[in-house]
């Protein structure tokens, strides 16, 4: 089976593949440089052949042939990395192109099991809720939800960073 995202248009399919695909190539070819793997170390790890997971990682994107689901899962397994993860920072480095900024290593796991838990409790706070169905839910929420996340999580940064001065002022 070769990877192709639920959304993709029937009309564009090669290239929404090719989109998902570069996405979560970017993804893996970052963890390799970070982790200093090399393709022979990678392949060895995740049980892909040297040669496959040379052409798949081809530099010329081009030249890349598609990277089947269970390949993908072999090598994130490999990495240490969860496809939500994956697919998180796939996406934002398709969209802000910011391979460099050593934030985003800390906050696509934060925002992967963010994620992750957020349904459960979500569903949780519904049940405690008298008559909620879940039709009450729309979707225009969300920028408002990101904003109200984005300024609660500023403001335990800023604690953090308050406590760690304070710390720093009684050592010296």
């Amino acid at each position: 089976m070769v990877w192709q995202s639920d959304g993709d248009d029937p009309s564009n399919s090669k290239t929404g593949r090719a989109d998902v695909q570069a996405g979560f190539l970017a993804v893996i070819l970052d963890a390799m440089a970070h982790k200093r793997l090399s393709v022979r170390d990678l392949a060895g790890a995740s049980g892909i052949g040297k040669s496959r997971l040379g052409a798949v990682l081809h530099r010329n994107e081009a030249k890349r042939p598609p990277l089947t689901v269970p390949e993908l899962q072999m090598l994130l397994d490999a990495l240490d990395i969860h496809v939500l993860h994956a697919w998180l920072k796939g996406e934002a480095l398709h969209h802000m192109g910011s391979h460099s900024d050593d934030r985003l290593n800390r906050l696509f796991p934060l925002l992967s099991q963010f994620y992750l838990d957020l349904p459960r409790k979500l569903l949780a706070a519904m049940a405690e809720i008298e008559g909620a169905d879940g039709t009450e839910l729309r979707r225009e929420w969300s920028g408002p939800l990101a904003n109200a996340v984005a300024r609660r999580m500023a403001h335990e940064i800023m604690r953090v960073i308050e406590r760690r001065n304070a710390l720093t002022d009684l050592r010296f």
